[in-house]
């Protein structure tokens, strides 16, 4: 980074005056939430805050400095999802919850929405309540002690530029709760009534804030409405499956030569995005060139109304005939179908830097590429830093956020104010969040790169799942140690892939999943001996076990083209959570998703 300019090139240490201010605005965040969600009812009776509750007897409570401190003093234990789920479950009874059981449950109100997880570690969906009150306030909110929603790339493109942004954003599950005050409808047995919380991904619950689109209500009137500064119509953003949601996408985005931002959740969502327009370039094409929108697969409830907007351009249709389909491009096809192109908005940090030379062809090597954010469902941690070093985020001020250090055995270490956190040591985010989690466990690895040389935030590169990890051979084989293992092996170069504990044969080894193409059709059998020989390298217990005969050579099964597609429209239907949050783990740990891929085998390596 030594060649960026001196006010974006990380600092590797904070002076005084940055650790000061540091200090002030992360304290000022905490006293916020606890003024605010202490008075809740997981504030007032959680047991794992009773040592808290005590240390404030006496304090001043206006007094942000007192209150962080005894917030320090009390050693409030770290949480996980387990000491919410009996109050979350309040819910999700039989019949609709009672407005008393629920309300200021673990903040103020009721909740915005439930935030659903997309159960990327293995275990079932978590619903999290988002009460989220600065979207009710209009993105602003209203107290100067609560820090604004920062700029968040993937909700909002520069102002009068033109993007494409394929986000699911329907409700199909929700959380009823009666006895409210102006509920929402009236129960048919009385007057009873009931407010509907819907239970989808956060992203898309910002989404429609920002766009304008958050009453859920009116979503059958408004299909054909267009979505400011996008080239579609609403109604694209509640179809579920994801193949056609993408293709309906790109007809939209195709047809419109001013485009200049394309706003993908991940890195594999824009590879995705391609190479659906290569498989079905002539149909889009033709209906661009006719006014005929393609019709795809479950868009019978929005197809009219948006078809209906949908207008034919032959001048559009045969300047893209010219260009041609991504795989007649070797390099910078986006640029040619959009001259106007500024910048692809995308994680390709993590898992998804697997596919960024991929990204990168298709983009051409000027276009910039942005991370719209570093966020988990429980809170959004961090946020773009400079588009020259799109693996790098800046650490949110939404939240209070400290940091536990991961040690190089990946065991937990001391637990870190933001203030105290050193370049190039590894930690774990650690949440204290506006939507009523305290100390709560992201169990993700994180990197402090240095901070910024404007105000000192942290700066952070995400690094991988701590709790992704499978037992093998007497060893607990982590997502490093996969990575690691086919490192160098050019068949798993530039693709996704996952890979689950393979106990069809005893004793159990790793077992990889890849979609079948060209180039991973001829694997070699040796392929398997080099990723065997990777695993005994990454993984000193594994490499015990194999010195008393444990490990077996990691097996490869070959899954159709498009698996991998087709799994995130079934797993996003699953949790409710849509499919363009669903997110290929390095290591698959639920069986029914095992299940699922295992029915997509076409072959494999022997």
């Amino acid at each position: 980074m030594s060649d960026l300019p001196l006010n974006v090139s990380p600092i590797l240490e904070l002076s005084n005056d940055f650790t000061i201010q540091l200090r002030v605005r992360v304290e000022t965040t905490l006293h916020a939430i606890i003024k605010q969600n202490l008075s809740s009812q997981f504030g007032r009776t959680a047991d794992v805050l009773a040592s808290f509750r005590e240390s404030l007897a006496g304090v001043n409570m206006n007094d942000r400095a007192a209150v962080a401190s005894a917030f320090d003093a009390a050693r409030v234990p770290m949480t996980e999802y387990d000491q919410y789920a009996p109050y979350v479950s309040k819910f999700f009874q039989p019949t609709p919850c009672a407005h008393a059981d629920v309300v200021d449950l673990l903040a103020p109100g009721l909740p915005l929405a439930m935030g659903m997880s997309s159960a990327t570690s293995g275990k079932a969906s978590k619903p999290i309540p988002k009460y989220m009150h600065y979207v009710r306030r209009g993105m602003q909110p209203g107290q100067a002690e609560i820090p604004k929603m920062p700029h968040i790339t993937i909700w909002e493109n520069p102002a009068n530029q033109l993007a494409v942004r394929p986000v699911y954003c329907g409700y199909s599950k929700f959380a009823e709760v009666h006895g409210v005050e102006g509920g929402e409808s009236e129960r048919e047995s009385g007057n009873d009534a009931i407010t509907r919380i819907p239970c989808t991904t956060i992203t898309g619950v910002m989404t429609r804030a920002k766009l304008g689109f958050l009453d859920w209500r009116r979503d059958h009137e408004r299909l054909a409405e267009p979505v400011p500064d996008h080239t579609g119509p609403w109604g694209i953003a509640l179809i579920t499956n994801y193949r056609s949601m993408i293709l309906t996408h790109a007809a939209f985005a195709l047809a419109a030569e001013p485009l200049d931002t394309l706003s993908m959740s991940w890195a594999t969502t824009f590879i995705d995005f391609v190479r659906l327009v290569d498989e079905e370039w002539e149909m889009l094409v033709d209906g661009i060139s006719t006014g005929v929108l393609p019709r795809f697969a479950e868009t019978e409830h929005v197809y009219t109304k948006i078809a209906s907007v949908f207008k034919a351009d032959p001048e559009r249709a045969a300047a893209l005939r010219k260009v041609g389909p991504p795989s007649q491009t070797t390099e910078g096809w986006t640029v040619k179908v959009w001259p106007k192109l500024e910048l692809l908005i995308a994680v390709c940090t993590g898992t998804f830097g697997r596919v960024y030379p991929q990204v990168r062809a298709c983009i051409g090597p000027n276009i910039p590429i942005r991370p719209p954010f570093y966020a988990c469902t429980e809170a959004t941690i961090g946020g773009p830093y400079d588009d020259r070093i799109p693996n790098i985020v800046k650490v949110s001020n939404m939240e209070y956020i400290e940091m536990l250090e991961v040690t190089s055995d990946n065991e937990d270490g001391e637990l870190k104010s933001m203030w105290e956190v050193e370049a190039g040591k590894v930690y774990e985010p650690v949440l204290t969040t506006h939507d009523g989690l305290w100390r709560y466990r992201t169990r993700d690895a994180v990197q402090v790169i240095g901070f910024s040389p404007l105000d000192g935030t942290p700066l952070l590169e995400y690094k991988e799942r701590r709790n992704q990890s499978m037992w093998i051979a007497q060893a607990l084989v982590s997502q490093s140690d996969i990575l690691s293992s086919i490192s160098g092996v050019r068949e798993f170069s530039d693709v996704e892939f996952t890979s689950w504990w393979d106990d069809r044969s005893q004793p159990a080894t790793v077992g990889l999943f890849l979609e079948a193409t060209p180039q991973t059709r001829s694997i070699a059998s040796s392929v398997r001996d080099k990723i065997l020989t990777g695993l005994l390298a990454a993984n000193e217990n594994f490499a015990s076990g194999a010195k008393r005969g444990l490990p077996v050579r990691p097996s490869i099964r070959l899954l159709a083209p498009g698996t991998f597609r087709e799994f995130k429209t079934w797993k996003g239907n699953v949790t409710g959570a849509g499919a363009t949050q669903i997110k290929l783990p390095i290591i698959m740990l639920n069986q029914k998703d095992h299940e699922f891929l295992l029915e997509k085998v076409i072959g494999g390596v022997e």
